[in-house]
């Protein structure tokens, strides 16, 4: 991976070696913060070997512009005292970089609010203009004294018949004595005591409704009760 400084290798102007001074002298030397003195100078070696104006000769004042500024970052970051002002110059602006960050944060969440605050009031200026332009609820008719009010007629529920069973043979007294100790309601470990194990189980979809099959005889559980029971063919 180039180092900044590497990628302002060719034809400088004016503005590209502008942005090289104010380029982190690590991130142009492609170290890390931390990185000894050693790495520096060894960083600095491999950058020198490509700025350097004796191989730049199509360059050269570009390239001495740039190997200043390489000689300038070394003398930086290998003088103990010079690196640790350097240090505080990067914590400082990097401490003014999330200033400035959370103070936009602040104001777009303020903005923000004050935008919510007021579309919540337009909505609530709509809907009372609304409300004020429905027409008047009419009073109810007055009655004249001695006369019986009027009642409104009331729909009679129609009455619901029970489905007919199918017609077939009927099953075994036996069965059908137990089958009369089975009342809807009933759950299953009061199924299983009366009638045992059922001959099979029939899952209906995901709705948790299950068939028990004794024989010709079908009991419908839901949610763990009985809730109907028939004779089949």
């Amino acid at each position: 991976m180039l180092s900044p400084l590497e990628r302002l290798m060719g034809p400088a102007s004016g503005r590209r070696f502008f942005l090289a001074v104010m380029t982190n002298y690590y991130e142009a030397l492609n170290v890390r913060p931390d990185a000894t003195e050693e790495q520096i100078e060894e960083a600095f070696r491999r950058l020198a070997r490509r700025v350097h104006p004796d191989l730049n000769q199509d360059s050269p004042k570009a390239a001495e512009d740039r190997m200043k500024l390489l000689n300038r970052i070394r003398e930086t970051l290998t003088d103990p005292a010079k690196r640790a002002a350097y240090d505080r110059q990067l914590a400082a602006e990097a401490a003014d970089r999330e200033k400035e960050r959370s103070s936009k944060t602040r104001r777009l969440g303020r903005w923000l609010a004050y935008s919510l605050l007021v579309a919540a009031s337009l909505g609530i200026i709509a809907v009372s203009f609304s409300i004020l332009r429905q027409p008047p609820v009419p009073p109810p008719p007055k009655m004249n004294e001695g006369s019986d009010p009027v009642e409104s007629p009331v729909s009679e529920p129609v009455p619901v018949r029970p489905a007919t069973p199918p017609a077939g043979p009927k099953p075994s007294p036996s069965r059908r004595t137990q089958a009369q100790v089975i009342q809807p309601g009933s759950s299953v470990q009061e199924v299983l005591e009366v009638l045992g194990n059922p001959e099979r189980i029939e899952e209906l979809g995901d709705s948790g409704t299950r068939i028990f099959f004794y024989g010709r005889l079908r009991l419908v559980i839901r949610n763990g009760k009985v809730v109907q029971g028939s004779v089949g063919q």
